[in-house]
């Protein structure tokens, strides 16, 4: 499967546009703006694990990344190991099983969801406070 439009079609497919009332992420310039790209609209809440992380290490440098914050909250890891060898030999995702694809995906979008609820714990609130 080639990504890009056919991918945004298939997503069209699967989900509602206007379902969504809460969008978890982490980087969501980056989410929002495929999205948006993809012909979705979304106005509602965002919650970006990449901001939080931002704010709670208060101004100490520290690896952002979805990969660096679950490991520094010790909540499940990305299933990078899926794709990895792949990636760095050069090959693109498109290039790469939809299967390997879908659960490295599957794989982020539940380490997401770990590390908002542990951020969560932290700042003491309730994650339903942000619909």
């Amino acid at each position: 499967m080639k990504w890009g439009l056919t991918t945004c079609l298939d997503i069209e497919t699967t989900f509602k546009k206007d379902d969504a009332y809460f969008y978890n992420g982490n980087n969501q310039l980056v989410s929002i703006g495929w999205l948006y790209g993809c012909g979705f609209t979304y106005n509602g809440s965002l919650y970006d694990t990449m901001v939080v992380e931002y704010i709670l290490a208060r101004g100490i440098h520290c690896d952002l990344s979805l990969d660096g914050s679950c490991k520094r909250r010790k909540v499940k890891q990305k299933k990078k190991h899926l794709i990895e060898s792949q990636i760095k030999s050069g090959v693109g995702m498109d290039n790469i099983p939809y299967k390997l694809i879908e659960e490295y995906g599957r794989g982020d979008v539940d380490c997401t969801y770990d590390l908002a609820m542990e951020q969560c714990k932290l700042l003491e609130v309730d994650i339903n406070e942000f619909n």
